[in-house]
């Protein structure tokens, strides 16, 4: 089965392996994203099914796409735990 996406594929640990500016700056460009869908429920159902997509790209690419999504959500959840630390102390 082949997965159509309109969505950039990231084969697993590219994304890892980015420059901490370029992973600032995809963190950037989503937070962008997020704050302009504020209130508008189709947009927001739209970055979360692009979101979606994303990390069916990533997964599909391994041999093991369960163990590799596992991996994605698990990157997910740090990545939110350290955003949430973020907005805390500011």
């Amino acid at each position: 089965m082949t997965l159509q996406s309109n969505v950039i594929a990231f084969p697993s640990g590219v994304v890892g392996d980015l420059p901490s500016d370029q992973m600032q700056e995809i963190r950037d460009i989503g937070f962008t994203h997020y704050r302009r869908a504020e209130g508008d429920l189709i947009a927001a159902m739209a970055i979360l099914r692009a979101t979606c997509l994303i990390l069916c790209d990533m997964a599909m690419v391994d041999p093991d796409p369960m163990a590799t999504l596992d991996t994605c959500l698990g990157e997910i959840r740090g990545e939110t735990e350290g955003l949430i630390l973020v907005m805390q102390a500011g």
